[in-house]
């Protein structure tokens, strides 16, 4: 396609992305302003399950458009046999949700309204059965297109939840204003299905040899997601067994998850192909180089705002959820460390390597340590006993995989990872960190003491970077002003 390249794809996926990210993140903000401490857990806990359910049920399927879908070619009948299979699994959802659904209060303390249960139900077939939509258009390989749908897509569903919250105030309309958002993003993606692909195709012209290979493709996909998704949501389920709905609204405060998944991705894929093309060539040393490289990366971010997290939690928490949260605050102080194994770049040298079965493995030991230790650490510390649980899962998964890296790539401990220049982000970080926590000792609201404290504390820290030739101002600036002459040319 004329005017495609990979890194302008990347580049509008990246802000799409983050413009989605930036959108949905504006929902919890508003629900914990309208919504009592009770009404925001019950919210958490459908929410819960949607994210749960809508992940699960692909099985590997969304993924396995990347392998079939062919461009230039005709694919009418992979998108047809694609949405088939997923009505199909919609289907079969909603038959054993509407059978067993009389269980979830047993299971999900606080989840006992009907009106919610049903509701969450419709809601998760509904936005599954579109759920393949955003990678079609990946595959479509219109990236402006792209950044239209994922902006208008997070809008709707950001305006119905908020609209909807602030005139009924109640969970159960919540949802109802998402089943109506999930019904209009239905008809408009089967509009355009329809459009550009002549759907929906017959059933007799989809032959079950077809349905079977992608099934055959994508369920050891679904089945190694699955895994990993259990194994990252097993505090979670375990909590809403233990804690009543404020108790799990106060826990999914404290998890709160930062954007830094969009740099990683965005990094990572695109030193992807490069690691690959180097294991093709058997060059170690060159992948063990740029593998570090890209942990550097992640580093000279992850650390110095783990560390800013750290000293300033109580602001962040009661400037973004209110006063009301402060509890919060001890769990997202242990919480935020997770970040420091997903710095570690720990899927790169098994992809480019293609030992993508001891990813499989790390995320089976990650869900088998993270329910037998949020079975234990949940029932006698509570949420910072699920905080707990939930980064040492993590941590299991991360140097597994980090760990296999090292055998791969024939590196001494020595040579294992970056240490030097991730130990020097540390010091400085804690040093730039010292300053900047004397603000605390002026008086003023959360929002200035967070504003004056990361003012300082990013004055000092980018010099001290500077000054150990971790980065270039100089270089920076240049590249900036070449990138705004560009633009006014």
């Amino acid at each position: 396609m004329s005017g495609y390249t990979l890194r302008k794809h990347a580049f509008i996926l990246f802000v799409g992305k983050f413009l989605a990210t930036a959108l949905m993140f504006v929902v919890p903000l508003v629900l914990v302003r309208v919504l009592s401490k009770n009404e925001f857990g019950i919210y958490k806990q459908a929410m819960l399950l949607v994210t749960f359910f809508t992940s699960m049920l692909q099985f590997g399927i969304t993924q396995s458009l990347y392998f079939f879908y062919s461009h230039g070619d005709d694919n009418r009948k992979l998108i047809s046999q694609t949405f088939y299979i997923f009505l199909f699994i919609a289907a079969l959802f909603f038959l054993l949700y509407w059978a067993f659904s009389g269980y979830i209060p047993s299971l999900i303390k606080g989840l006992d309204t009907q009106g919610v249960i049903r509701n969450t139900g419709i809601y998760i077939g509904l936005f599954f059965l579109t759920f393949f939509f955003e990678t079609l258009l990946i595959l479509e390989r219109q990236p402006k297109k792209l950044l239209l749908f994922l902006v208008l897509d997070n809008s709707a569903r950001t305006g119905f939840a908020i609209i909807f919250a602030f005139i009924y105030n109640d969970v159960s309309m919540i949802l109802f204003g998402l089943i109506l958002y999930g019904l209009i993003k239905l008809a408009v993606v089967v509009i355009y299905l329809s459009a550009n692909y002549g759907f929906p195709m017959g059933m007799r012209g989809i032959s079950r040899a077809d349905v079977m290979k992608q099934v055959r493709y994508a369920v050891p996909l679904g089945g190694g997601r699955l895994i990993g998704d259990i194994g990252r949501k097993a505090d979670r389920f375990i909590l809403t067994a233990f804690l009543s709905a404020s108790g799990y609204a106060v826990y999914t405060v404290g998890t709160l998850r930062m954007p830094l998944d969009i740099a990683y991705l965005s990094i990572g894929n695109t030193a992807l192909p490069r690691i690959t093309e180097y294991y093709r060539e058997g060059r170690k040393d060159l992948m063990a180089q740029l593998w570090h490289k890209v942990i550097f990366y992640y580093c000279l971010f992850t650390i110095p705002i783990v560390i800013f997290c750290e000293g300033f939690a109580d602001e962040i928490i009661t400037f973004l959820f209110t006063d009301e949260y402060i509890e919060a605050a001890a769990v997202f102080r242990v919480y935020v460390l997770i970040y420091l194994g997903y710095m570690m770049a720990r899927g790169s040298i098994l992809k480019a390597s293609n030992n993508t079965r001891y990813a499989f493995s790390a995320n089976l030991y990650s869900m088998i340590s993270g329910v037998a230790l949020g079975i234990v650490l949940i029932r006698y510390f509570g949420i910072m006993g699920g905080a707990a649980s939930a980064v040492l899962a993590s941590s299991v998964n991360v140097f597994y995989q980090v760990y296999k890296s090292k055998k791969i790539l024939n590196l001494s401990f020595g040579k294992w990872l970056p240490w030097k220049r991730m130990i020097i982000i540390t010091l400085l970080s804690a040093a730039a960190m010292v300053p900047a926590l004397g603000i605390r000792l002026l008086t003023g609201g959360n929002i200035y003491r967070l504003m004056a404290g990361f003012a300082i504390y990013s004055l000092v820290l980018i010099p001290l970077m500077n000054w150990f030739r971790l980065i270039s101002i100089s270089s920076i600036t240049s590249k900036i002003r070449e990138k705004i002459e560009g633009v006014k040319r």
